[in-house]
């Protein structure tokens, strides 16, 4: 499994299919044009990359060490000498670095965009952190991260500090991708200073090959480790052992002296990092399958899903404390089917596997929309839509993961209906190009349980249906459909659009359907959102183009996704943001009530909702235009589901605080939202710069002043957590959010080649260059030839010929995710889009026999 991370920005579907685009053409006639291409908020750029076209500007050394904003994402390249091609290929660029202030607990990220999982030795990238007032030849790094086959490299910062981040090529050459900001959740098999192992102790798996009953002893002879325990054919643990076999142990396995540095007063850390350097040595070996850290674990809270710490839309809407409810032993756990009218849905993926139904259906009646090579079918799979050149959008599968991803499974993600009996019935309606409404409503009917031209109905049907989807046109024939889907007993919810309008988007603005609307992080409307007098609720649906918590993560909505660029399906992680992403997370708390009571039917959902029950209000009181009757609470809402409940604390917001860069004080109310009664007995922080005072505390209801004091603290986003515990309920935390010193408002994704590419051949017609100003690129074709163009633009920092490799910068028109053909036939201006870094984690090894597409090429086809 793996996680991209960038700016997936998947919007609803056009319900009508555009023509197809033919091959640009020459009438005679030529034009200008032009638009503007913005860099991500924060993004930042290598000084010195393989770019023969890019100023340049060495970050070699410590003296010419390139400085950094915090948080940052960061593109950039290096290289050993004599590998690849470019000004490095004979002299190398083999270390990047970088000087930046960072904050005590803050993480640093390097991803190895070439790292290739079938042969990890190729390419080795590591991380060094260093105090900036002690960097000399022999100066020990404070926190490292060296891993010999890792795709990621990951260090903590040990204190508050001016230090500066070495990026070092060990072996091959390529790009990455390098973050600063707080503690994200990612896989790394890279030795690590700063999480807790024990010191001198190594876990050893032997290859089966050399596996015997004297291969520990061959081993210990050869590297001067001693055995602890363990047996022939399993792992082993083996210690450094006392200062005499250590200092064996050093030259045996040609550790340096000047790494392994005995006369350092931190005996405990220079175990470490001997430790640390002894594992890198071992995985050099022949005979060694595995070489690792022995770490100490603890136990872990729930849910334990991988990412689930970059699902900021849980806490905004109450989630976690519905949780609670649903874990209940006497609650009512019916099993609830949600129907996901989409793209269908990747059924392979092995976060999704285990909550999907198998009767699901393929309604797209036109082959070559269909892309599996017939009409409707009984197979939902989505075999990819081919939404853009580098591959497909896999938007059913978004959408399914945010509603039902296997939870507390150490993997992937969380669904927002965890804990409940909540099944996917998958059903495809939209393929390349989008969907027609006819098939659409064969989808919903064949959901609903209804007559449909699969001449089959399911066994069950959908109690309730998500449709991320949407377009312009009224059609009285859609909402008869949409009626009887409704007095059939299923709730139906639709996206409310991503075109910034209040003009209305259907079927969403159809009665009998509840139209959900997208916010931020802020919870304000996302500046895409949909408005108007259609919208019925609000969710999270995210802003790739801010990281508004400084988590080195743009605030998008994370998901399982799929990866077909390499020709093959391989099931991933990514992050996208739509009101697409906001109404999966309604029908997921929707099937949470379903749960609970199964008597909920559309008019009871209804009713609640005008009766301000499963909302927090936003915007003006009551309804209103942009949020409908308010931000979806789970909590709120199964409040109000008929069931008994336990004593529960809730917080009247949205479960966090975020101070920003200038508020001093800011305050939260308690309440019991179950039965019984409970009593406050203690409120604590985990940080200095944080104070929690009671201005008023009786039994459960509580009124609290939280403040922050800057002083002392370095620039930078900082994170605390404020538990509140009781006698009887469980404990509440709230995250809360600081930022000292003014963060980087405009971004650098460095230089960038603009290119027309042929809609049909996928040729590059026409190239120009431009550099970075002020966080923008003003760019202008002139003598365009009429005809119809993709618009791509990129970095090329390895210099290999194409942009929008992994770990480069990439943006197109509309978004490079679903381009669309711009069609030439006058002078055009304002083709405004967004450029951002792309990052991708391989988790798993990917077929060997497929063939790698990666970007565009930056050189026109004369």
């Amino acid at each position: 499994m793996r996680l991209i991370k960038g700016v997936l920005v998947l919007l609803s579907f056009m319900l009508v299919i555009s023509g197809c685009d033919s091959k640009s053409k020459d009438s005679g006639s030529s034009y200008i044009l032009n638009g503007a291409i913005t860099s991500a908020i924060g993004a930042a750029v290598d000084s010195d990359t393989n770019d023969a076209e890019a100023a340049y500007e060495s970050n070699d050394t410590p003296a010419t060490a390139q400085p950094l904003l915090n948080p940052v994402l960061l593109g950039g390249f290096v290289s050993r000498t004599g590998v690849g091609s470019g000004k490095f290929s004979t002299r190398g660029d083999n270390t990047d670095v970088y000087q930046a202030t960072l904050a005590k607990g803050q993480t640093i990220t390097l991803f190895i965009s070439d790292h290739d999982i079938t042969n990890p030795y190729e390419i080795d990238l590591d991380i060094e952190i260093y105090n900036t007032a002690e960097i000399t030849p022999e100066t020990q790094p404070v926190a490292l991260s060296i891993s010999a086959t890792a795709g990621t490299e990951t260090v903590q910062v040990p204190e508050n500090g001016s230090y500066q981040i070495f990026v070092r090529a060990i072996r091959g050459a390529s790009n990455y991708l390098l973050t600063i900001g707080q503690p994200a959740t990612l896989p790394t098999a890279a030795p690590q200073m700063d999480i807790p192992f024990v010191p001198g102790e190594i876990v050893v798996r032997f290859k089966d090959s050399m596996a015997t009953a004297s291969t520990s002893h061959v081993f210990a002879a050869s590297t001067g480790l001693v055995k602890k325990r363990g047996t022939s054919g399993q792992a082993m643990l083996f210690t450094l052992g006392d200062e005499m076999q250590r200092l064996q142990t050093r030259q045996l396995l040609g550790i340096s002296m000047a790494t392994a540095d005995s006369s350092a007063t931190n005996n405990q850390e220079q175990l470490k990092l001997e430790t640390i350097e002894t594992i890198r040595a071992l995985r050099e070996r022949p005979d060694i399958e595995s070489a690792d850290l022995n770490y100490i674990r603890r136990a872990a809270a729930i849910p334990n899903d991988q990412h689930y710490p970059q699902q900021w839309g849980y806490p905004l809407i109450n989630l976690p404390q519905a949780w609670d409810v649903t874990a209940l032993p006497n609650t009512n756990n019916q099993q609830v089917i949600v129907a996901v009218v989409d793209t269908g849905v990747f059924l392979a993926h092995p976060d999704l596997q285990a909550n999907l139904l198998a009767t699901g259906y393929d309604f797209i009646s036109n082959p070559s929309i269909a892309a599996d090579g017939d009409g409707i079918d009984a197979n939902p799979d989505d075999p990819g839509d081919n939404a853009t050149p580098g591959g497909s959008s896999f938007h059913g599968t978004h959408v399914t993961g945010i509603i039902a991803a296997q939870s507390n499974n150490t993997t992937g993600v969380s669904g927002v209906s965890w804990g409940t009996n909540t099944k996917i019935m998958p059903v495809r309606v939209l393929g390349r190009g989008g969907g027609t409404t006819y098939d659409i409503i064969q989808g919903i009917r064949y959901a609903a349980g209804l007559s449909n031209d699969s001449g089959t109905i399911p066994p069950q049907r959908a109690d309730i249906i998500n449709l991320s989807l949407g377009g312009p046109g009224f059609s009285m024939t859609e909402q008869a459909e949409y009626n009887a889907v409704r007095n059939a007993g299923v709730i139906i919810f639709a996206a409310a659009g991503n075109d910034n309008t209040n003009l209305p988007s259907y079927p969403a603005a159809y009665d009998s359907v509840i139209s959900v609307s997208a916010v931020t992080m802020a919870q304000q409307r996302a500046p895409y959102s949909n408005f108007g007098t259609s919208v019925d609720i609000a969710a999270p649906g995210g802003n790739t183009a801010v990281d508004s918590d400084g988590d080195s993560y743009y605030d998008g909505i994370l998901s399982t996704l799929v990866d077909d660029s390499t020709g093959i399906r391989e099931p991933v992680y990514s992050f996208a943001q739509g009101t697409s992403m906001a109404t999966p997370h309604v029908s997921g708390v929707a099937a949470i009530l379903k749960s609970l009571d199964p008597e909920l039917n559309p008019d009871k959902f209804s009713t609640l909702l005008q009766a301000g029950k499963l909302t927090s209000d936003l915007g003006a009181p009551g309804r209103d235009d942009i949020f409908g009757f308010g931000l979806i609470n789970a909590l709120k809402a199964v409040e109000n589901i008929n069931i008994v409940l336990p004593p529960i604390i809730a917080v009247d917001h949205s479960g966090a605080l975020n101070f920003g860069p200038f508020v001093k004080q800011l305050t939260f109310t308690t309440r019991n939202a179950g039965g019984g009664a409970f009593v406050i007995t203690n409120v604590t922080d985990d940080v200095d710069w944080l104070e929690t005072n009671p201005q008023m505390l009786d039994g459960s209801d509580g009124l609290f002043t939280v403040t922050v004091n800057r002083a002392g603290l370095v620039d930078g986003l900082y994170r605390a957590t404020i538990t509140v515990e009781t006698d009887t309920a469980s404990s509440l935390t709230i995250p809360v959010t600081l930022q000292v010193g003014e963060r980087q408002e405009k971004g650098n994704t460095g230089h960038h080649y603009v290119v027309l590419v042929d809609p049909v051949t996928m040729e590059t017609i026409r190239m120009v260059h431009v550099d970075n100003n002020n966080g923008s690129y003003s760019y202008q074709f002139d003598s365009v030839p009429e005809g119809k163009y993709f618009i791509v633009a990129g970095t090329d920092l390895d210099n290999d010929g194409l942009i929008c490799d992994p770990g480069e910068a990439c943006g197109g028109y509309p978004t490079i995710e679903r381009l669309q053909p711009v069609n030439v036939y006058n002078d055009l201006s304002s083709i405004d889009f967004g450029s951002n870094f792309n990052i991708i984690i391989r988790a798993q090894a990917s077929n060997p026999e497929q063939t790698e597409t990666r970007g565009f090429s930056r050189y026109p086809n004369d």
